[in-house]
């Protein structure tokens, strides 16, 4: 569970995230992650997007593979919560991996800055 408060444009932000998902995948696995995202703000969400944060680009390996990078929001009422879920595949070899994300609105400023997603990544799919 994360929190999240920013002051923007004379707009309070609040989110509460909550994560869904395993911890231990097999190497190669799909898996799905799911976050549920409860608006703690002042106002309706409208507008914002999900963003990857692509770490691979930066030289920074191992990495989980993701094929949308930006995810609508749907637009979410004040005391609401909106559920993202997003596909992920886990690098073909043992290792512990993350996935970084922010959430950005219209104007492409960061509302919420790193919803982090770490898992473990065994190479035998019977223990996981």
């Amino acid at each position: 569970m994360k929190y999240g408060l920013l002051i923007r444009d004379k707009q309070l932000f609040g989110v509460e995230v909550k994560q869904y998902s395993k911890n231990v995948v097999a190497s190669g696995e799909y898996f799905v992650q799911k976050w549920k995202i409860l608006n703690l703000s002042n106002k309706q969400w409208k507008n914002l997007h999900l963003r990857h944060i692509d770490k691979s680009q930066m030289g920074l390996y191992p990495y989980l593979k993701v094929k949308q990078h930006k995810i609508l929001i749907p637009d979410t009422q004040i005391g609401e919560s909106a559920e993202i879920k997003i596909t992920f595949k886990a690098p073909n070899y043992p290792c512990c991996v993350a996935s970084h994300w922010n959430i950005i609105d219209e104007k492409h400023h960061i509302v919420l800055d790193r919803i982090n997603l770490k898992v473990t990544v065994l190479s035998h799919p019977e223990i996981v």
